[in-house]
């Protein structure tokens, strides 16, 4: 699943997260700030004021064995999300929340989550959760300028957020374009020795706004490829017809 339709912006080709403006070092981390921030803002407002909707319960009480052996008994069950916005966990501890089970597994958010701030030295591994939006003054008010859609302003460099160890620039703790996703390996390890069974299925949810990129971004679009080679069966919810589905 990604995120709920309305919600996602698609970044255009002059930002820092799309495939023209890869780049590494202090300079990109600086521009890809300068730009990000203000999206951020943005992202933490929208973000802060939504809900879990109906199909995040829904996978949330897959993800919890007692409920989910009750509908299928003796099967598994993996989710993993593209989604930064952590409503998907936040969807599973609501429904933890009366229940006894602690070994529930939670989501792999393998584009990383919004709300966590790293560092970007690389020999400093400070990262929090930050829930503060903005994250600093100088972000204040952007996003009504976005949602507006004004021109995002620019941020001073010196206005940026920094990293309490080290003094460093922070960035938001996302997965940008040309990064590897986080857990990769794990997740390929999975796509061809446990769901490439006769009795595996994998499902694979996405956004009518988004159903385009959601296919076609590599590497998680190679999924469904990978678990159809091994006998394993494919379910593709999606405006648009997929090239490995059994089921669309």
């Amino acid at each position: 699943m990604r995120w709920e339709e309305g919600m996602y912006i698609v970044p255009a080709d002059n930002w820092p997260w799309s495939g023209r403006q890869r780049g590494k070092g202090e300079k990109f981390a600086v521009r890809s700030l300068q730009v990000t921030g203000n999206s951020k803002v943005f992202f933490h407002y929208r973000v802060l004021n939504a809900t879990p909707n109906a199909a995040h319960y829904v996978i949330a009480r897959l993800t919890i064995p007692s409920i989910r052996q009750s509908i299928s008994p003796n099967s598994k069950f993996t989710h993993i999300t593209q989604n930064i916005d952590g409503l998907c966990t936040r969807a599973l501890e609501e429904i933890m929340k009366d229940l006894q089970e602690t070994d529930v597994p939670y989501p792999i958010e393998m584009h990383g989550r919004l709300f966590d701030v790293v560092c970007t030295a690389h020999d400093c591994e400070y990262r929090e959760t930050n829930y503060n939006s903005p994250i600093c003054p100088a972000l204040k008010g952007t996003e009504l300028v976005i949602e507006a859609g004004g021109l995002e302003p620019v941020v001073r460099r010196s206005d940026l957020p920094r990293c309490p160890k080290c003094g460093q620039l922070c960035r938001p703790g996302v997965v940008w374009f040309g990064e590897r996703p986080h857990r990769i390996h794990e997740i390929m390890q999975l796509a061809e020795y446990q769901w490439g069974l006769l009795l595996s299925y994998v499902l694979v949810l996405c956004a009518k706004n988004l159903a385009h990129a959601d296919v076609q971004v590599q590497p998680a679009s190679k999924i469904g490829g990978r678990v159809k080679a091994h006998g394993g069966k494919v379910a593709m919810f999606n405006a648009e017809l997929g090239n490995h589905a059994d089921v669309k």
